[in-house]
């Protein structure tokens, strides 16, 4: 399942990393996302989102029912 949601490909996959990049600049930027905004991200899936706004210095714990998808954002992050 996690391939597929990562396959820009398909169209019930995640968004795209063009529309991700695009919403983390909105998020980063409405919610003044900083170094040290401490951030629960729920349902973070393979952590698209959860990277981006750590890589701004947030402190971002990510939440999620599939234990595959957390294990991917771990190793990515």
């Amino acid at each position: 399942m996690l391939k597929h949601h990562l396959n820009e490909s398909i169209e019930m996959s995640a968004r795209n990393r063009k529309f991700i990049k695009f919403s983390l600049k909105w998020i980063i930027s409405r919610f003044k996302v900083g170094t040290g905004v401490k951030i629960a991200d729920f349902g973070c899936g393979p952590g698209l989102y959860t990277i981006g706004l750590a890589e701004q210095g947030a402190v971002v714990i990510g939440i999620d029912f599939s234990e595959n998808s957390l294990r991917y954002a771990r190793k990515t992050a």
